[in-house]
């Protein structure tokens, strides 16, 4: 099994993430986004082919987005998505708020 991205969260409004003081960042969506927070990069994620690979990590990554495509099909080897979940190539706008917590 190679690392992959997991954690990721659907219809979610807002987000906190706050270290042991209680100061951190609030993330908030005017409608529904998905979102995860993960400790490393997808970039990094990607290029990992076991988890031992991964450094400790003393940071976390804030991924929102307003929609992912996902697997969507009956396999994540070749199988066709189903068109009732198929992101059709229409406009999209997305905005997220970004507020400091102290």
């Amino acid at each position: 099994m190679r690392p992959q991205e997991c954690g990721s969260r659907t219809a979610v409004r807002w987000a906190k993430l706050t270290d042991e003081r209680g100061e951190g960042i609030e993330v908030l969506a005017p409608g529904t986004m998905e979102f995860s927070a993960l400790p490393y990069s997808p970039f990094e994620i990607e290029n990992a082919t076991h988890t031992d690979e991964f450094p400790p990590s003393h940071r976390v990554w804030l991924c929102p987005a307003l929609m992912r495509r996902g697997v969507g099909g009956d396999n994540s080897w070749g199988a066709r998505t189903h068109p009732e979940y198929t992101l059709h190539q229409v406009p999209l706008k997305f905005a997220v708020a970004l507020r400091p917590i102290r």
